[in-house]
Parts: structure tokens; sequence; C-alpha cells
């Protein structure tokens, strides 16, 4: 039958083949019956990003928790509790818990998980790509022409163009992509970086630094 209750009027005789009529006061036996399996739900906190097609790839770092629950939800005013939560990382053995929470290390990861109730129902296996990306950018300057490059300094013309470059390198299979980059001249507050830009006269000190799509930033460099 389907999730629900059921309930029987018990009735016999001692040879069980006269059965009575029922009467008041009978034996009552209410029957709960769980047919529908419980589902696990995926969820992240902290920092990521989905690319791909209709965000079908997903990115986090290495500090995002990833945490499986386990829900029986009640069907019919009948759940019977959830009695265990299976989940494995990249094919290595089955954890059993009733709800787990974690990180991953850099690399591309696949996680399973199903979820089993006390009547015995079994959810159907899922599975999760994660791909970590624990690296930040690297970012350069880029100097015009005219200079004059010295050992502390470069030295530049007011029509010398700045600007900069980043790449996020793929490591151990993953890049989440560059994102911005970021610079100050003088100490000023950091701008986004969209077009190259010339400098006044005068001694500067111009810093940047790059950031990918899930929040790894690079150290400020300075020239």
């Amino acid at each position: 039958p389907a999730s629900g209750f059921y309930t029987f009027l018990v009735r016999s005789d001692e040879d069980g083949t006269n059965v009575g009529p029922l009467v008041s006061g009978a034996p009552v036996l209410e029957v709960r019956d769980d047919a529908t399996s419980p589902t696990t739900i995926f969820t992240i906190s902290g920092a990521s990003y989905t690319a791909g097609t209709a965000g079908s790839e997903l990115l986090v770092t290495s500090n995002t928790q990833i945490s499986l629950n386990a829900v029986d939800s009640i069907v019919n005013g009948v759940a019977s509790g959830i009695k265990q939560l299976n989940f494995k990382v990249d094919g290595g053995q089955f954890a059993v818990s009733q709800s787990s929470s974690f990180t991953l290390f850099e690399g591309s990861h696949t996680i399973e998980f199903q979820s089993m109730d006390n009547a015995g129902n079994l959810e159907t296996m899922q599975s999760q790509e994660v791909k970590v990306d624990a690296a930040a950018p690297l970012s350069t300057i880029n100097i015009g022409d005219p200079k004059v490059v010295f050992t502390s300094q470069t030295v530049v013309g007011r029509a010398s163009l700045i600007s900069f470059n980043a790449e996020d390198i793929v490591t151990n299979g993953v890049t989440s992509r560059v994102k911005s980059i970021e610079y100050s001249i003088d100490s000023s507050t950091y701008a986004h970086f969209t077009t190259a830009f010339t400098l006044n006269a005068g001694p500067h000190v111009v810093s940047y630094w790059s950031l990918d799509n899930v929040g790894n930033m690079e150290t400020a460099k300075s020239a």
C-alpha cells in the first residue's frame, strides 16, 4: 500500500471457523506504512562559483564547507525517520552517519551519497561533482614605452601606458579563472582595473593584486 495510516479491527474465535461480528470495544491495530524513500540534501557554505552550461560546474575553495543532510519527509501523515546517511568521496569507502560536514583538498572530486530511513526505504544513489580551487591567480604589470629600467625603479614618460594582466593557472586540473585585477596609486583606495592609464610627473608607487572567482586573493605587489 501507499504511505499512510491503516486501521485494523481485530476479531476471531477459538477455532478460527466461526468469526463473530465486530463489537464495540474490539481491539484496534494501527499500522503506519512508510513507503517513501528519504532525500539527502547537498549544500555548501562559503565561497563558490558555478560555470559551464546552466551552472553545471561547481567550484569551491579548500575552506568551503560541504554538508549532507538526510530528510525523511512526512507523506500522508507518515515518516519513519532517518536511520543512516551513507556517503563516499572519489570512490573511497562509504562513511555512515546521519549528517556530515567536511572540506576537500584542491582538485576534482566526486561525492556519492544516499540515505535510508527506519523502514528500510533506500534513496537512489546521488552524486555531485565538485572542483576545489585553492590557488590564487598571478598578475603582472605592463609598462609601456618610453621607459628606462633601473635596479630599484623604472622611469617612464607622461605618455607611457600602465596596464595589468592576470592568469589563474590550472593547478591539480582546476581553475576558477580570474575575476578582477585591483590596483592602487600611492596608497589610494584600490580600484578595479579596466583600461590602461598614465601617470603624472613625479615619483609613484603602483600596487596591484588579482582575485579569482572563488575568492582566492593574490598577495599585493608593487612597482
